[in-house]
């Protein structure tokens, strides 16, 4: 990837992560005790996401498992969630897989797409159980798949 592309999609997705992190935070109305394990669970999914652009993450093998660890802070991050739902946290899954389509071989990054929409199909299947509701879960989750079908698809054919 072009080393000037890869820094305005860095910097990209670092706005969109703080502003994402910012809001759902801001809406979450919290408790003191949740307030910190929210504050906690995002402090660490932004060094995580930071962490992997130090030489000592370059091991294919680590990097790789490395989006696995997005998805279980994302799970975590929604999990401690009261507000039905954060939208603002539940786009993490989206950033989640652009990310992984933009960062990772096409096989690996349908690996972990598909990891992060089974932790979104059990967030709105919550969600639809918590709300009586089946078209706010397919409207949030149609999406979902059809940007790991794109992703995937034009990682396909930027690779040959």
């Amino acid at each position: 990837m072009n080393p000037k592309l890869l820094n305005y999609l860095v910097i990209a997705r670092n706005i969109a992560l703080v502003v994402l992190l910012f809001f759902g935070l801001r809406i979450e109305n919290a408790g003191a005790q949740r307030y910190g394990t929210l504050l906690g669970l995002m402090v660490v999914y932004v060094i995580w996401i930071r962490l992997r652009e130090f030489p000592f993450m370059q091991n294919k093998k680590i990097y790789y498992a490395s989006f696995f660890g997005d998805v279980v802070l994302i799970a975590l991050i929604n999990y401690h969630s009261r507000i039905y739902p954060n939208y603002f946290f539940l786009l993490l899954y989206y950033l989640s897989i652009l990310i992984a389509g933009a960062y990772l071989e096409a096989n690996k990054a349908l690996a972990v797409n598909v990891s992060t929409l089974a932790a979104l199909v059990f967030k709105l299947a919550d969600l639809a159980q918590q709300k009586n509701t089946v078209i706010t879960p397919l409207l949030l989750g149609l999406p979902a798949v059809i940007l790991v079908a794109v992703t995937y698809l034009a990682r396909r054919q930027r690779m040959g």
